[in-house]
């Protein structure tokens, strides 16, 4: 169980790299974490085949083996179902936001939107991430278009009038 818990620990980390440089402004010491985590994994996993092979223990070994496999299978399976973290986030801070726009004296139809924070560098692509509570379902009425404004945007319903809007710059 060792294997899949290292394994499973680097899993998360990936998973999650993008929230973490959100929330966090990781942009210029993620990739260094990255790599130390993948360095540390790998050595702790020839190190596990190493000792499989030349103990001659076929469980070990098999464990070493299955660790990333799962992992993996963890994973893609929660991405397939559109279990992302922008998924978690939203249904954790969910209720914040819905008492947000109960207190807004603005009339129907309400338009709320807050920062879900930006990755990129300088040397790479920037990304603007807000989420849009927008009562009519147009989360970019009265913004400018992306042509306008020179940047891609994708809109992510989320249910019940709350929309993830990403831009790319």
């Amino acid at each position: 169980m060792f294997h899949f818990y290292v394994w499973l620990a680097f899993g998360t980390l990936v998973y999650l790299s993008d929230q973490l440089d959100r929330l966090l402004d990781l942009s210029l010491i993620l990739p260094l974490l990255l790599l130390v985590a993948t360095a540390t994994v790998a050595i702790i996993s020839l190190t596990g085949i190493v000792r499989g092979l030349r103990g001659d223990q076929p469980k070990a070994l098999a464990s070493v083996l299955c660790a990333p496999v799962l992992t993996l299978a963890l994973f893609g399976g929660l991405l397939k179902f559109h279990i992302d973290p922008d998924w978690i986030r939203f249904q954790i801070v969910r209720p914040w936001y819905l008492k947000q726009i109960a207190k807004s004296p603005e009339s129907s139809p309400k338009h709320h939107q807050w920062n879900w924070g930006e990755t990129g560098s300088a040397i790479g692509p920037n990304f603007f991430h807000r989420l849009v509570y927008d009562e009519s379902d147009a989360p970019l009425r009265g913004q400018p278009s992306a042509k306008e404004l020179n940047i891609s945007i994708d809109v992510r319903p989320l249910g019940n009038h709350f929309f993830l809007v990403t831009g790319s710059r």
